[in-house]
């Protein structure tokens, strides 16, 4: 962290190399799993909207990394609970529930 490397990672969520992106999925949600500073160090670099983003990745490791990483920071408390929720996530994440009901009526 004190390197500087976090928002290098953030920017490598962008990335359309797959396994470069779940690369810096995985050392975001790491990072995110520790104390509440890295946890902040993470959601300050700007992650949380492209983690939210990544949710709809057809690559699901990358899909399944960037949940993790949105529990992690949402698991760091009732403030960082609300700002994931702010974030819209929740729309993403019932979809990967029940991709059916998320689905345009019109599909149905």
């Amino acid at each position: 962290m004190n390197s500087g490397a976090v928002p290098h990672f953030v920017k490598l969520l962008r990335s359309p190399d797959q396994n470069v992106c779940e690369q810096a999925v995985l050392a975001l949600t790491i990072i995110a799993s520790g104390t509440p500073d890295q946890t902040k160090a993470v959601v300050n670099s700007g992650a949380v909207p492209h983690f939210v983003k990544l949710i709809r990745s057809p690559d699901q490791n990358v899909c399944e990394q960037a949940v993790l990483a949105l529990g992690n920071i949402a698991g760091d408390g009732p403030i960082m609970r609300d700002f994931v929720i702010n974030k819209c996530v929740i729309k993403p994440l019932l979809a990967l529930v029940n991709p059916v009901a998320s689905a345009p009526s019109s599909v149905m």
